[in-house]
């Protein structure tokens, strides 16, 4: 069984439904607890497909704070564990992490917790962060496996909540290798010209949060304006942010340089057509979003921190800037005039091998056996 963070949206999304769609399903019978508080467009286009896939979807109200409905939760997941016998239960997030390790210890099956972020990051108050490390420490004698998806959150885990390396080992977020012939069709037919652009076409992919830091890809593009150099950046996702980041456009005079496309349903046509992808996070775990770009050989300009610089070496495969300068965005933008720069880092794209999706299933299914098993010796490559 597969539980969702109560907030599943982009990369953790991403990473818990390629394991439902590509999991061999003669080997594992999966379901998928997730929340019914966040149901948007590319939630509803992809469930149906799940759906056909595994057993059973079983939508619950996960919210990200604890809350009475956890109680509730937590006792239909126990009765639906015991009724269908399920063995292993893999939590993703932390409150997916949480529900794993309470379900092993009332119903004895086998718990796997990927962490995604919260905890590793300390992205709240000092009094937050340390009651969620003092909880994840608690939870750790229960865990029978760890999953991280990069050496950054690995790293992160055993400094802050344990060392644990004896049970968990790093399993690279994978994807396939795109089709960019039918990726470009399709890019075409939404309705971007092929063409190359008189004027550079910059992508902001992500749901829309304060540690996504797309404040500071704005004001690159005023910073950038008032150097004469206009480019066009376009903001592809939704949320809390949005208001705050339209209206700032607004007083940067920007707000014709800035388009705000919302919700889109796959990413990699618009990826395609963008001269530049913009990461300018403020924390990431590793993001699909730089797999993505790099794979269809796109210039990409990420923030230097967390397991971006696992997948981005700089001034080989994409620009790597200091977090939180717009200032270092602008001027990363503007080397793209260097030809000889652009065609090493465009040519050399990304590891293939190492962000594999079938790789990143096959670790799943060899941990997934093994915890069942408890041989005594056991080893991933």
């Amino acid at each position: 069984m597969q539980i969702s963070n109560a907030t599943a949206l982009g990369g953790i999304r991403k990473h818990m439904h390629d394991i439902l769609r590509n999991l061999d399903s003669q080997q594992f019978k999966q379901s998928y607890a997730c929340t019914n508080l966040v149901f948007d467009t590319t939630f509803a286009h992809e469930i149906g497909e799940i759906k056909q896939q595994i057993f059973r979807v079983l939508p619950l109200p996960i919210k990200r704070k604890p809350s009475l409905t956890d109680i509730t939760n937590l006792w239909r997941l126990i009765k639906y564990i015991k009724k269908e016998q399920v063995d292993i239960v893999h939590g993703h997030g932390a409150k997916g992490g949480l529900y794993a390790r309470l379900l092993a210890v009332n119903c004895g099956v086998k718990a796997i917790y990927t962490p995604h972020g919260g905890t590793i990051h300390s992205m709240y108050n000092p009094l937050i962060n340390k009651t969620y490390l003092l909880i994840e420490k608690g939870l750790l004698r229960f865990t029978d496996y760890l999953l991280f998806e990069s050496q950054y959150s690995a790293t992160m885990f055993y400094k802050k909540v344990g060392d644990f390396r004896h049970l968990s080992r790093v399993n690279y977020n994978g994807i396939a290798p795109p089709d960019i012939e039918s990726i470009k069709r399709k890019s075409i037919a939404i309705g971007y010209v092929a063409a190359p652009h008189d004027v550079l076409q910059m992508g902001l992919f992500g749901v829309l949060r304060k540690e996504k830091g797309q404040i500071y890809a704005i004001k690159a593009v005023a910073e950038l304006k008032q150097q004469s150099k206009i480019v066009h950046l376009h903001v592809f996702g939704k949320g809390d942010e949005q208001n705050r980041l339209e209206k700032l456009a607004i007083k940067l005079g920007v707000k014709e340089q800035v388009t705000f496309h919302g919700e889109i349903v796959g990413v990699e046509p618009h990826i395609y057509a963008m001269d530049i992808i913009l990461i300018p996070s403020l924390f990431e775990s590793l993001g699909y979003i730089a797999l993505e770009a790099i794979s269809l050989k796109k210039w990409v300009i990420a923030s230097n921190l967390g397991g971006l610089p696992e997948v981005i070496d700089h001034g080989v495969n994409g620009l790597l800037i200091k977090e939180r300068n717009a200032n270092e965005i602008a001027e990363a933008i503007l080397s793209i005039a260097d030809p000889v720069l652009k065609k090493k880092i465009i040519s050399n794209g990304l590891n293939q091998q190492k962000f594999s999706l079938e790789q990143m299933i096959a670790n799943i299914e060899q941990v997934y056996s093994w915890v069942m098993a408890k041989n005594e010796i056991f080893s991933l490559h």
